[in-house]
């Protein structure tokens, strides 16, 4: 698991077995992802952390996945059938969404309702009702309740309005006119529902209040975040050059620079309104002018992470579906012939690319959605670890001590979380005192032979031996060290010895 996924997946523990939630201004985002995850243990009848898997967690994301790609079936009726076809095979075979759609993290969830909130909005400018404003609301407080990156979209949505508004001479006349005091309820519902629904969030159902008001007031702590050059500082290409010109798996450069060709295809005919005669030209406009502004958004901002760039991509991979509809509209049937064939070849390199990155490259630095990813001698230290407990009298119930800079032990909570005597701490105190096993970073190695040996009367000194007899990273170029004792050591050769 990543890291975050395993701080989320700890989070969530509290709430699991405590059945509370405390909303975090500065860490952790919002609740939903939280909430959703009750849903998901309680049907398997688990109330305790040590219980859990990977797939009760992320199990979440990958239904949010797939709700995505059905709402691109409700987007039909305003995309038209051919271009929803396209669209829907380029999402469930987008490498990108693949990978974030296994991780258990928030930003499919805002993908989500975000694009909820857009269908919702849609279906209310056709039928301007008071039940496609409410359920526009509830999608609009759901975003909020998820993460804080949502006041962008919020701003994305605005401009998108104003612009439109703008662009059409007639001032969008496909829909038809509404009276302002009808329009201004309408809004007034949308508000009132999107604020209720992250209220019920944030005060964690009505037990903590001051949830709501830290869910407003984190927007100054995340908006200093976002300009911090110092913490996940990337150029301002960094999304275009890992959707359209990596190359890792020999496909991968063909098929970005023809997703960023289709995608321009699609958004000079969203604009220039040369699509599907049943096709809705607002909807179209509306994806292109908001994919277009979240992307210079998120290129504009310092603060980088390859989950983020779903926010865009989705829309992105709409319009790329669009380009497939205008080239699919050459009237010669030999030229329409080759560029089926090519579509076919096209989709299934996705489909062998998106399989590379997912399950062959899944953790590999190589994979350009790979970031900061623990190495797989995180399960080698802690497999290490159970196996040592279980030769000690207390078993699960050992005392085990990780020291690591800067608080850099995760995932290892979340792999360690079945026993309770365990202790994480940033740096060595004077109070450390020596446990049956203990986990480092290697700088710390002799300042805690020190502290255990040197500090100590010699009737009371351990013998301590490599927790592993080999170099292992936490991730690449962040090494992690161990220790046992040597009484600890013996217990488990001659458990070992007795095993059949």
């Amino acid at each position: 698991m990543h890291g975050d996924e395993a701080v989320h997946a700890i989070k969530f523990g509290y709430l699991l077995e405590n059945d509370y939630y405390e909303y975090d201004p500065e860490e952790y985002h919002g609740p939903t992802l939280n909430y959703l995850t009750l849903i998901s243990t309680w049907l398997q009848s688990k109330f305790s952390l040590e219980h859990l898997d990977e797939f009760d967690l992320r199990i979440i994301p990958a239904i949010s996945g797939f709700l995505c790609l059905l709402i691109l079936c409700g987007f039909m009726r305003f995309l038209g059938k051919t271009v929803t076809l396209f669209a829907l095979a380029l999402c469930t075979l987008s490498p990108a969404m693949v990978f974030f759609s296994r991780y258990y993290i928030q930003e499919m969830l805002l993908v989500l309702f975000t694009m909820a909130a857009f269908i919702s909005f849609a279906f209310y400018t056709k039928h301007k009702n008071y039940s496609w404003a409410f359920l526009s609301g509830v999608c609009i407080g759901l975003m909020h309740a998820t993460k804080e990156t949502c006041i962008i979209a919020y701003g994305a949505f605005f401009i998108t309005g104003l612009s439109l508004f703008f662009l059409n001479k007639n001032k969008l006349s496909q829909i038809e006119k509404t009276s302002s005091t009808i329009f201004a309820c309408h809004g007034l519902v949308s508000i009132i529902t999107a604020l209720l629904i992250s209220a019920l969030f944030f005060s964690s159902f009505f037990s903590h209040s001051t949830g709501v008001i830290d869910s407003f007031a984190t927007f100054e702590t995340y908006f200093l975040r976002a300009q911090d050059v110092s913490m996940h500082q990337q150029p301002w290409y960094y999304y275009l050059e890992i959707l359209f010109f990596t190359n890792i798996t020999g496909f991968d450069l063909v098929n970005g620079i023809t997703h960023l060709i289709l995608f321009l295809i699609g958004l000079y005919a969203s604009l220039t309104n040369r699509i599907p005669k049943n096709a809705y030209q607002f909807i179209f406009k509306a994806i292109s002018i908001y994919t277009l502004l979240i992307l210079i958004i998120y290129s504009l901002l310092p603060y980088k992470t390859p989950w983020c760039m779903l926010n865009f991509y989705i829309g992105i991979l709409i319009i790329a579906a669009l380009g497939c509809w205008v080239l699919f509209q050459i009237r010669s049937l030999m030229l329409k012939s080759l560029f089926l064939c090519l579509s076919i070849v096209f989709l299934s390199s996705i489909a062998w690319q998106s399989w590379q990155y997912n399950f062959l490259l899944s953790n590999n630095p190589d994979n350009p959605f790979v970031y900061a990813h623990p190495t797989p001698d995180v399960l080698t230290l802690c497999n290490k670890v159970e196996q040592y407990a279980k030769a000690d009298p207390k078993q699960n119930n050992i005392a085990i001590q990780i020291i690591c800079k800067d608080s850099d032990y995760w995932p290892m909570p979340w792999y360690l979380r079945t026993f309770p005597n365990i202790g994480y701490w940033p740096k060595i105190e004077s109070y450390t005192t020596p446990t049956p096993i203990v986990i480092f970073s290697p700088e710390y190695k002799s300042e805690i032979i020190n502290q255990f040996y040197n500090n100590r009367s010699p009737g009371e000194k351990d013998l301590y031996v490599p927790l592993v007899n080999e170099t292992l990273e936490l991730r690449p170029g962040i090494g992690i060290d161990g220790m046992i004792t040597m009484d600890l050591k013996n217990n488990y050769i001659q458990l070992k010895s007795l095993s059949p």
